[in-house]
């Protein structure tokens, strides 16, 4: 998955928890209460991906407006997601980062299946293999 993001033109983020026609940019536990304060889709396993392999990600509201992209909003989603703005920017290419440091990012990230957390980050430690499902 990694891969296609990577080549992907540009990459749509739902934000369907935001009603907002702007980026939060703040924390907000009353709204985000299940969410670290900030949106839904931040603590999601597979977005992690989603975030840093495309060249180009759009967010959208819950009603798809635009509410900005992640260049634009670079020190915004450092912020919130604690990964430096040259690879939110650029992804992870030619890059040299831990394993600590790229686990860090998905400490608090959840997942609906229990493999899917390894699978979601099979590809930002370079990893291609095929995912099966409950083999353990």
């Amino acid at each position: 998955m990694y891969r296609w993001y990577r080549n992907a033109q540009v990459c749509y983020a739902y934000l369907n928890d935001v009603d907002e026609e702007v980026f939060p940019v703040k924390r907000d536990g009353k709204k985000f209460n299940k969410s670290n304060g900030w949106p839904e889709w931040f603590v999601r396993g597979w977005t992690l991906q989603e975030l840093i392999a495309p060249k180009q990600v759009e967010f959208f509201n819950k009603n798809w407006v635009s509410i900005g992209n992640k260049r634009r909003l670079a020190l915004a989603l450092e912020d919130i997601t604690k990964i430096q703005t040259d690879v939110v920017m650029d992804g992870l290419a030619g890059k040299r980062l831990s394993v600590a440091r790229i686990m860090s990012w998905a400490a608090d990230r959840k997942t609906t299946r229990v493999e899917d957390r390894a699978y979601s980050l099979m590809g930002l430690f370079g990893v291609n293999m095929p995912m099966l499902y409950g083999e353990g």
